[in-house]
Parts: structure tokens; sequence; C-alpha cells
């Protein structure tokens, strides 16, 4: 394997990692209001809110 090919591989598996490392960190916290313990709904840093909507007898 040449030196060029082993740089791009390391260079792509790099920024694979920084992708995701920076996907996770995005997740949100819990609103203020929550009853306590709910995880649901959460404030992301850019604002956006995120809801869970339980509906275990829903039909299609």
């Amino acid at each position: 394997m040449s030196a060029m090919r082993k740089l791009l591989s390391v260079g792509i598996i790099l920024l694979s990692w920084l992708s995701v490392s920076a996907q996770v960190a995005n997740e949100g916290r819990p609103a203020t209001s929550n009853v306590r313990g709910a995880e649901y709904p959460k404030i992301r840093p850019d604002l956006r809110v995120t809801f869970q909507i339980k509906a275990p007898t829903a039909e299609k």
C-alpha cells in the first residue's frame, strides 16, 4: 500500500470520526419544565425542540 493511499485512508477515517462526534454533542437537554426524570421534550443548542409521542395502540 502506498504512502499516499495510507494517508488518504487515515484522513477519511479521521473526518468520519469528527463527523460522528459532532452529531453526538448536539443532543440537547431536557426542558426545565419537564416532569422530574422525564427526558422529553428536549431543547437543542440551536433552540429546536424534540418531542416524543408514545402511542402503543396506534394503527396505520
